[in-house]
Order: structure tokens, then C-alpha cells, then sequence
């Protein structure tokens, strides 16, 4: 091969430049040159020249910055603009980058700029488009549905609406490198099959070739049509007040590839829970209401396998005096705070007689900004969820949700992407092969590797360090953050089982001790008992010295509120705290679930007494 790159692409150009007086006569003469060849000859030429300038392509990474296509159609605020179609009469050889879809809904990295100005926040679910507008957009598929930045209609407003967005080859430029490659290899098949050697080698070469395509189809037909493995999937919501909550009435499907693969139908008030009563509250119906993060919000096990499920199964089968009725709130990555509106807009309306706080590991840092912005890059005052702020006189207030929060993203990439053509490979069969992704995150879970070795894009390692830095730069944080150090945060949540506490863990704690009154405000003016559920995952999977488990109960003890701990349950049973989460996942599985009803249940069977 290297030999004939040379001949055709180096030695042949070089001879006619030298030997062509004429260069206009260059076109004729290499007419004249390939004339001469054999028809096989010409073959090889041609399928070398088109394979090696479709290899080449695929080194370029070329963005598209530009205008839009002109809107053609309009729901409400939102504008749709066909982008694939736009982009294809342009441009023969590069297409758009995929859009955002169910299974990939953070796929597209478009920006939209409105006369220059980003506009965002981008990925934004079309019904926020459409009944919020104000700059959302979201490149879905092909086509881009956004709004202007009051609302107006783009297409009368008199601005210029523009994109950035990477390209990428077009499929039939892929498939004509594996044609023209083939082409060529089997042009030389004959010359080959001469030798014993050869022939033996390309039959055994044939046979094994087609061995592993049967076995990786058979792979992919049983995970997809068999187990019922699909990628996790799920549609969000970004609500004034609220925060992030389920699309209502959506399914949410969701998976880890190895342990559990759960498919869930949200409920008509966004959490993946079962539709609450819509009936009056009976006289002699006790309610209960569980609040709290993906520990509640379980999208590992199937609803009827939940906690509070389980709890209210077995209270009302152990009573006949009172029925016991169970309702679940609970959103991934909140902390107290976070969860504040699920009680006011959403739990409130329940009329719960309890509401369970469900504690994890993380929700110190889910209720400190500064964690949340080294974890998630959202500005601290600028966070699609509530948060505890200090007012200029250093008392406490909760600010709402920020819906403008993606134009103050702290700057920094969370991945490097796939260039090469090797990683480019890497990326689509991670992406399309569900018996490749399926293997990968088996061999990343099982050996600790590095996801980026099979996907083609790395994580940033040094994420947490680069938002550090920008922090430190602002004098409004500096205080906080000066001592801290990049790679000692990595695990920011074990920043509050230290002895010795940095002002960043000080102020995490005092934000969530704000955050637990709040919760004692509540309910004392609603009349409902406050208590609070310590999963196993407070005390670090158990551990007796935990000082988050010390510093929670310190907090509910100032504030007199009962709680209980989940590793009581579990270790008096004679278990392993590991029996409670899935291998490869930190969560509940079904027999954390139970422990987490079996140690609540006692309380309420004594106070219903």
C-alpha cells in the first residue's frame, strides 16, 4: 500500500510537473498517463485516490457559523427552523452533528446568537419553548427550535439570528472509504491467491471475518430484542419556582447497562412516582410524603418496589383502623433546599400528616452554591434550582430557581471530543452498538477504566480544578475558596466527613442547618410531624466514625425533629451495608428499599397507636 501512495500520489504528480512544459496541458497529460493503464491499473489508481481523500476528511473538524434558514413553522413562542435541509444544499461533502434526541438529550453543541448575543438556555424541552420563549432553543434532530429574546417573532424583529455549530462527514463519504478500501484489496485478491500462503490466510481471514459479524449481530438482537436493554432516556423540565422536574406524564427509561434497566411513566406532576389521590382526605386516612433526591426519586427499581410503597403496604396491612397512604417527591442531585417547592407547589396540596426527609451523603454539598458550581458549573447566584444566599448583612434567604442560569456558566469543557478518526469510530459504535456500550461499561464498572477508552471523549480530570480557579477570582467567593485545592475536591462530598473543616465546609453546613428550618418552619404552620430518614449512605456506607451522620444529627437535634438511620436496620440484621445498593451503583436496590420502610415502620406503627 505504501508502495503504490508513493507511485500514484507523489512520484506521478512530481513526473509531470518536471517532464510538462505546458502545465495547462497537465489535465490532458494525465488523461494521456491513464490511458496507458490497464483497466485494472485504473481501477487501483482511482480506489487509492478516493480512499486516501476520504481518510483525509476525516481528520477535519470544520464548523458552520452562519445564518439561519428562515423559520417554517411557529407554535406559540417557539420557531422552527429546518437546519439538516438548509445545511445539505450547501455543503456536498459536511453535514450537521446530530441534535439532541430521547436517548441523547445534551447531544448537540449549537449555539444560537441573536445579533451576536448568545442566546440559551440551550437543550431547553420544547414545551419551555413554547410557553416561555425568552432565547430557549434546542437543536433536536434536524431542525432547531428557538425563541427571540422578548419573544418576538424572529422573522419580523429585524435581528439576525446566527448558529455555530461543528459538521461532520456526510455517511456516504464514510462508506465510499470502505468501498473504494475494499475495491482496491480485492483487486489484488487474484495476485494474492496465487500463493498457498496468502490463500490460506485469506480463507481463514473470511471465515473468522464473518464469525464475529454473526456473533456481534446475535449480540445485538439479544440485548435489544431479548433483555430489553435501551439507553437511558428521560424529558425535563425547568419550572419558575420549582426547578428541574420530569416532563409530566412522560416515560422515563433508565439504566446502568449491568445491574437494572427500568422503564417508569412520570406522573401528571413530574415525579416518577404513581399518580397521587385526587380523592378528599378520608377522616381516618393518614398521609405520608417523601421528599428527597435520587434516593426517592429511584429510577433503579420499578415504583411498586419503592420505599415508600413498601411502607404503606405493610402499615395497612398490619392496621385496619386507619388507611395509610404514601406519596413519593424526589429529583436527582437536590439537597433540602432544592426540594423546598416540591412541598409548596406540590406536597402541600397532599395534605401529608408526615413528610420523611430522606439524608444522603451529598445533600451538604447539593445545598452549598459553591459545591453546586464546582459539581455542575452553575454560577452560584445563577441556578436552575433554589438555593441559600446571603443577603448584604450576612443573613440567609432562599433565591428561586434562575432560568437564565446557562448564560453564567462557569467556563470550562467537561469533555474532550473525539478528533481523531480512530475516536470518531469509537464514538459512533458507543453510541449506535448497544453490544459495544454494553461491553465497554461493563469492562469500565467491573475494571475502574476509563469510559473515554471505549466512547472516543474524555472527561475533563481537571474540571473541578479549572472552576476552582475562576471562583477564586472573584472577590465574592475568594474568601471561601482560596484554600481550597482542585484535586483534593474531586470527592466534594467527602469535604464533610473531615475533622478539620475548611470556611467552604462551614458555610455548606450553616447553608443546609438554614435549609432544616425552613423545613421546621413548615411544619409547624402546616401541622405536619417532621421526620427524617438517615440513609445508609449518610454515614459513608456505614461507617461508625462518619461525621456527616454526626453533623445531620446535630442539625435535627437542635431542631427537635426525629430521625432515624437506615445502618441500624441494616446491621442489626446481620447484613453487609453493601447488600443495600446495586454493585456498580451506589443506590438502593430492592433490599435497600425494604430496609429503608423496615426502619421507619416501628415509628408509625407506635404512632398510630
Amino acid at each position: 500500500m505504501t508502495a503504490i501512495l508513493i507511485k500514484y500520489f507523489i512520484l506521478l504528480p512530481l513526473f509531470f510537473f518536471l517532464t510538462v512544459n505546458n502545465k495547462d496541458c497537465i489535465v490532458l497529460s494525465i488523461k494521456n498517463k491513464l490511458s496507458s493503464f490497464s483497466t485494472l491499473r485504473k481501477i487501483r489508481f482511482l480506489s487509492t485516490a478516493v480512499l486516501l481523500i476520504s481518510v483525509v476528511l476525516h481528520f477535519f473538524n470544520p464548523t458552520y457559523e452562519g445564518p439561519i434558514p428562515a423559520p417554517s413553522d411557529k407554535q406559540n413562542n417557539a420557531y422552527i427552523s429546518p437546519l439538516s435541509r438548509y445545511i445539505y444544499w450547501r455543503n456536498p461533502v459536511w453535514t450537521l452533528e446530530n441534535g439532541d434526541s430521547e436517548s441523547s438529550p445534551q447531544e448537540s453543541n449549537l449555539l444560537l446568537f441573536e445579533n451576536g448575543t448568545q442566546l440559551g438556555p440551550a437543550h431547553s424541552t420544547h414545551s419551555d419553548i413554547r410557553s416561555k420563549g425568552t432565547g430557549a432553543y434546542s437543536h433536536w434532530g434536524g431542525a432547531l427550535y428557538f425563541s427571540s429574546s422578548d419573544n418576538t417573532d424572529p422573522r419580523a424583529n429585524g435581528r439576525t439570528y446566527t448558529i455555530k455549530v461543528s459538521l461532520g462527514l456526510r455517511w456516504w463519504i464514510t462508506l465510499l472509504s470502505f468501498v473504494s478500501g475494499g475495491i482496491l484489496a480485492f483487486s489484488y485478491l487474484p495476485f494474492l491467491m496465487r500463493y498457498s500462503f496468502f490463500r490460506i490466510s485469506i480463507l481463514n481471514f473470511t471465515f473468522f471475518l464473518g464469525l464475529i459479524i454473526i456473533v456481534c449481530a446475535a449480540g445485538e438482537i439479544y440485548l435489544r430484542m431479548v433483555k430489553g436493554i435501551k439507553n437511558s432516556s428521560t424529558l425535563l423540565e425547568t419550572v419558575p419556582q420549582i426547578g428541574n422536574i420530569y416532563t409530566p406524564n412522560s416515560t422515563v427509561h433508565w439504566t446502568n447497562y449491568t445491574d437494572f434497566s427500568v422503564t417508569e411513566q412520570v406522573n401528571s406532576l413530574g415525579f416518577v412516582d404513581r399518580e397521587p389521590p385526587v380523592s378528599k382526605k378520608q377522616p381516618n386516612e393518614v398521609r405520608i410524603a417523601f421528599i428527597g433526591d435520587s434516593f426517592v426519586e429511584s429510577l433503579q427499581v420499578h415504583n411498586n418496589q419503592k420505599s415508600h410503597v413498601i411502607l404503606e403496604k405493610w402499615l395497612n396491612s398490619k392496621n385496619s383502623k386507619y388507611k395509610f397512604t404514601a406519596a413519593a417527591y424526589g429529583y436527582s442531585g437536590t439537597g433540602q433546599v432544592n426540594q423546598l417547592p416540591y412541598y409548596d407547589f406540590f406536597a402541600k396540596e397532599f395534605r401529608p400528616d408526615y413528610v420523611v426527609l430522606v439524608i444522603v451523603s451529598n445533600d451538604f454539598s447539593d445545598n452549598c452554591p459553591v459545591h453546586v458550581a464546582l459539581r455542575n458549573g452553575w454560577d452560584p447566584e445563577h441556578n436552575p434550582r433554589p438555593t441559600v444566599q446571603k443577603d448584604p448583612d450576612g443573613k440567609f434567604f432562599i433565591l428561586e430557581p434562575q432560568l437564565d442560569y446557562a448564560g453564567y456558566l462557569l467556563p470550562a469543557s467537561t469533555t474532550t471530543p473525539a478528533t481523531t478518526l480512530f475516536a470518531k469510530i469509537r464514538k459512533g459504535l458507543f453510541k449506535y452498538s448497544m453490544l459495544y456500550k454494553y461491553v465497554s461499561i461493563s469492562l469500565q464498572l467491573n475494571y475502574h477504566l476509563n469510559i473515554g477508552i471505549f466512547s472516543g471523549e474524555y472527561a475533563n480530570d481537571n474540571i473541578i480544578g479549572q472552576r476552582l480557579n475562576f471562583l477564586k477570582q472573584n472577590k465574592k467567593y475568594h474568601d471561601l475558596v482560596k484554600d481550597e485545592d482542585g484535586v483534593d475536591l474531586m470527592n466534594l462530598d467527602y469535604q464533610f466527613d473531615k475533622k478539620d473543616m475548611s470556611p467552604l465546609t462551614i458555610d455548606g453546613i450553616a447553608r443546609t442547618d438554614f435549609a432544616i428550618s425552613e423545613w421546621k418552619h413548615r411544619a409547624e404552620a402546616d401541622g405536619f410531624k417532621l421526620v427524617a430518614l438517615l440513609s445508609h449512605s449518610t454515614s459513608m456506607y456505614c461507617q461508625k466514625d462518619s461525621l456527616i451522620r454526626e453533623r445531620f444529627v446535630q442539625i435535627f437535634d437542635k431542631y427537635r425533629i426525629q430521625h432515624f438511620d437506615q445502618c441500624d436496620t441494616i446491621l442489626n440484621s446481620g447484613h453487609l451495608p453493601s447488600e443495600a445498593n446495586f454493585s456498580h451503583d451506589g443506590h438502593w436496590n430492592t433490599q435497600g428499599h425494604i430496609w429503608a420502610a423496615e426502619t421507619l415502620f416501628p415509628y408509625f406503627e407506635d404512632a398510630i397507636r
